[in-house]
């Protein structure tokens, strides 16, 4: 709405052409970054429990998953809410992500990773600390702004940066 100055109904009308791209070719255009899969087996050769807290909806952001072939390194795969009212928001998704993986940040060391102000200040918001990324979509200010822990260059940075913020 902010980004292309939209009232709430066009907002609706894009959402809808958007899912209707989207879920027949849109989400099988989605590429890793490069040393992304790497990074992931590294991660999980260490032991960390990995998984996915998207604002995409759920059942795309499992399509996506598949399709890469990510779903080996994934404790789970949590999105947003097709019907759009409930799990809307960062925050909403991590603390559903959370609760079916039965974590809490008062009991086990959570990090969020994320490239959008939305995650860092998602993980804030449920009590957690939050690495962001720059290679992604958002920006090193926004990334500082919204109170990430560290930012990372690239995929490979993940895996000493993680276990270097997991710690209480």
């Amino acid at each position: 709405m902010r980004e292309f100055g939209l009232n709430a109904a066009a907002t609706q009308e894009a959402i809808k052409v958007f899912q209707a791209y989207y879920a027949p070719k849109g989400l099988y255009e989605n590429q890793l970054y490069p040393g992304m899969r790497e990074t992931l087996a590294a991660l999980q050769a260490q032991d960390l429990q990995l998984a996915i807290a998207t604002s995409k909806p759920e059942p795309f952001a499992k399509k996506v998953i598949d399709h890469l072939e990510l779903g080996d390194y994934f404790s789970g795969v949590f999105g947003a809410s097709v019907d759009e009212t409930t799990r809307v928001k960062k925050a909403d998704v991590i603390t559903y992500a959370l609760s079916e993986l039965g974590l809490s940040p008062q009991t086990a060391p959570l990090l969020m990773v994320g490239d959008r102000q939305n995650d860092i200040l998602g993980a804030k918001q449920n009590a957690m600390n939050a690495v962001g990324v720059s290679y992604g979509f958002g920006t090193i200010a926004e990334l500082k702004k919204a109170g990430a822990v560290q930012i990372v260059q690239q995929p490979s940075e993940l895996i000493t940066s993680l276990p270097a913020n997991l710690k209480f």
